[in-house]
């Protein structure tokens, strides 16, 4: 009896997280090791279903281990595990349900007994699949009907509690997405106006012949690199160029890289997932994500380390990147424009700037005229 009040008062845990699904992961695990007081098991995973994979978001049991962890399921190499996620009901497994060529899911990580109890639970959301848990035990006996409709239960408010989950991290991620678009559209006003009063004020044939020079680079989507004087006006020119270009509807995001923590580049331009590291608590788009569609203005570009150089210049080889943390490739279109007060040359000379960057940059370079 105790068993089965330690079963329902977990129930009721998961199907609280409908409501808090920052406690997901924590709870997930809680579960599962509660699922194994009334389904025995030597080991619990449950994965989570990315694209033609599947991944562990959570394990239990004695044999719960860092390379089961990391032991990523290809869907394509497990039928089995496919019929199950289309028939949407727990099945408990038998030797006969694998086709010959096929094997354990766990052959070569796991040594398990031909003929072991198996059962796989899938978890989905209407007819979506998102997922399954697979239970597994030594002993060479098939789990009972009444364990498959003890998992049933279990796999429905699991499941019920990724797809809240998932829901609120989207949201999460849009709502930061678009709180980066706003401080930039909302910075972004200053770009022609500025420029324009600027020009009023002076007479110089040269900073005229400037600006007719950016109203022609405008309308590319070549990558701009900006040299001048510290505050001669590299970033008011960098803000004409979108506010003439055909991307002046979309954002225009500035990022200083030399006012950035060294070891923080790559997660502010690329986004990182949650757990990437100490302190990411949830996915963060990043702000190449953020100006999809408009520019990027990359502010002190000689003082950007070189690992996240070599990042930026697969990204603009590419046009796409993957977050820090994250396996998934990002695509974004995105006009970066660069600047820098240092001579890139002699950082190059110095090996502190990548050559084949500074050429992917540097595809149309501008001088700003000295204001003197």
């Amino acid at each position: 009896m105790s068993n089965v009040l330690d079963l329902a008062s977990d129930l009721k845990a998961i199907a609280s997280l409908t409501t808090q699904p920052h406690r997901l992961g924590r709870t997930l695990g809680n579960a599962l090791h509660s699922l194994g007081q009334v389904i025995p098991f030597d080991l619990a995973v449950l994965y989570k279903l990315d694209g033609e994979a599947l991944v562990p978001a959570a394990t239990d049991g004695p044999m719960a281990s860092d390379a089961i962890r990391a032991h990523r399921l290809r869907l394509d190499e497990h039928p089995t595990l496919v019929r199950v996620l289309d028939h949407g009901r727990p099945m408990a497994l038998h030797e006969e349900h694998h086709s010959s060529d096929e094997g354990d899911p766990y052959d070569g990580v796991l040594d398990l007994p031909p003929g072991h109890a198996c059962m796989v639970i899938p978890l989905r959301t209407g007819d979506t699949p998102m997922g399954l848990i697979t239970l597994d035990r030594r002993v060479c006996e098939s789990y009972t009907p009444a364990d498959v409709s003890v998992a049933d239960v279990y796999a429905q408010l699991v499941s019920t509690a990724l797809a809240f989950a998932d829901q609120a991290e989207l949201l999460d991620r849009y709502r930061r997405q678009l709180e980066i678009q706003n401080e930039s559209l909302a910075s972004s006003t200053i770009g022609e106006s500025d420029l324009g009063a600027t020009i009023a004020r002076t007479n110089s044939p040269v900073m005229l012949r400037f600006v007719e020079l950016l109203r022609q680079v405008a309308h590319t989507s070549l990558p701009v690199l900006v040299r001048g004087e510290t505050g001669s006006g590299k970033e008011l020119a960098a803000r004409a160029l979108h506010a003439w270009s055909d991307r002046a509807a979309h954002p225009f995001v500035s990022i200083n890289c030399a006012a950035i923590p060294e070891n923080l580049v790559e997660s502010e331009l690329f986004g990182h997932t949650k757990g990437a590291f100490s302190g990411a608590v949830k996915d963060r788009p990043g702000r190449f994500v953020a100006a999809n569609g408009g520019t990027i203005f990359l502010d002190e570009i000689g003082d950007m380390p070189l690992l996240a150089q070599a990042k930026l210049l697969r990204a603009l080889q590419e046009g796409s990147f993957e977050p820090v943390g994250s396996d998934e490739t990002v695509r974004v279109d995105v006009r970066v424009i660069a600047a820098s007060h240092v001579d890139l040359e002699d950082a190059i000379r110095a090996r502190r700037f990548r050559e084949d960057l500074y050429y992917r940059l540097a595809a149309v370079p501008l001088s700003v005229p000295p204001l003197r």
